[in-house]
């Protein structure tokens, strides 16, 4: 009788767990960020291993208004642990996808530019949650990694493709990070309202970081996108110049035969009498 007495107990409390998660949700798509870190530590603290709890506090954690990077990478890993051994198990994770409430995610699933659409999974997104992170403690390797797990379980998610794409940007592996930025600027689409208003140079290099900050009310990722591409390849751009600066000093420079000293810089005396 006792063990099914805590049965019952874990039972319910892991029933009141998920209805504070679905609480906390729906605060979150509200824009009321406090409130839904509220329910979700509520959720935690009646069910320590509700990975959707988890989930979606670390990304609250990691909002701009909020950057608490070392509690958002712990809930995150937390999560990660939860989740990852289902995977593998299974091959998929059980229950509902848990949305990404980021502070450019107003929908609960990724809709592509060809009006297809895929909600990441909670794994996915712990991944993420982790990698922007990451990110925000300046460690970008670990961000790119984190990124790359997410988007290995859900390619059509354009918030880890922009993260990675700074990571790389960060990393100075610029055209990988053109790569991502093109990845997410053709998944997000451009917007509607801006089709007409783009005056594009062909190659896109000088008209991207512009274009970008004008967006930015409207299709903050697509911005954010637009602009990082556009840096990115600014940077390589410039790379180019100076390596190709450098080739053409060193093909003008004086040749060692013609200097006065020996090629250990060193002028020797005459051996002559």
């Amino acid at each position: 009788k006792k063990s099914s007495n805590v049965v019952l107990k874990k039972a319910s409390a892991v029933r009141s767990a998920a209805v504070h998660t679905a609480a906390a949700q729906g605060h979150a798509d509200r824009g009321d960020f406090e409130a839904a870190l509220s329910s979700f530590s509520r959720a935690i603290d009646l069910d320590p291993g509700s990975a959707e709890a988890l989930c979606g506090r670390s990304g609250i954690h990691g909002l701009p208004q909020f950057q608490r990077w070392d509690a958002a990478v712990e809930d995150a890993t937390a999560a990660i642990r939860i989740l990852e051994p289902a995977e593998k198990l299974w091959g998929s994770v059980g229950g509902q996808p848990l949305p990404p409430h980021l502070p450019s995610t107003s929908t609960s699933a990724v809709v592509a530019s060809d009006g297809s659409s895929e909600q990441p999974s909670n794994l996915a997104v712990a991944f993420y949650n982790r990698g922007n992170a990451q990110s925000g403690r300046g460690r970008w390797r670990e961000a790119s990694n984190d990124c790359s797990a997410a988007l290995k379980r859900a390619w059509r998610f354009p918030e880890a493709l922009c993260c990675r794409g700074s990571s790389w940007t960060q990393l100075g592996q610029f055209e990988k990070a053109v790569e991502d930025f093109s990845s997410c600027v053709a998944l997000v689409g451009l917007p509607v309202a801006t089709t007409n208003a783009l005056h594009a140079d062909g190659n896109g290099n000088s008209n991207d970081c512009g274009n970008g900050a004008q967006e930015t009310a409207q299709c903050q990722q697509w911005a954010t996108a637009l602009f990082g591409r556009g840096f990115a390849r600014c940077r390589i751009a410039n790379a180019a110049e100076l390596a190709e600066a450098a080739a053409t000093a060193q093909a003008n420079s004086p040749s060692s035969s013609s200097s006065p000293s020996s090629s250990s810089g060193v002028l020797r005396p005459s051996t002559s009498t």
